[in-house]
């Protein structure tokens, strides 16, 4: 598969993201230092780091997270 229809497919299931920017590296390489020690990899780092940063609350199953999240404020909605 080549990039440019790699990229199209991306888009046309994904047609919202957020680029990785310095600010929310910076936040997910925080988070990760203080908890990977809870299996916490740098995706789950980088998705905490996006909800702090936008305010908005985090879907997912992950019920680890719900002891990390709220030390830094974030809302976790926990689908299971």
């Amino acid at each position: 598969m080549e990039v440019d229809e790699t990229d199209m497919i991306l888009r046309q299931c994904c047609p919202h993201t957020t680029d990785i920017n310095r600010p929310l590296a910076k936040m997910a390489a925080c988070i990760h230092a203080h908890y990977y020690k809870q299996d916490l990899s740098y995706a789950d780092s980088a998705c905490l780091a996006l909800g702090a940063q936008s305010q908005l609350p985090i879907v997912t199953a992950d019920r680890v997270w719900k002891n990390i999240a709220k030390p830094l404020g974030i809302e976790l909605v926990l689908i299971r």
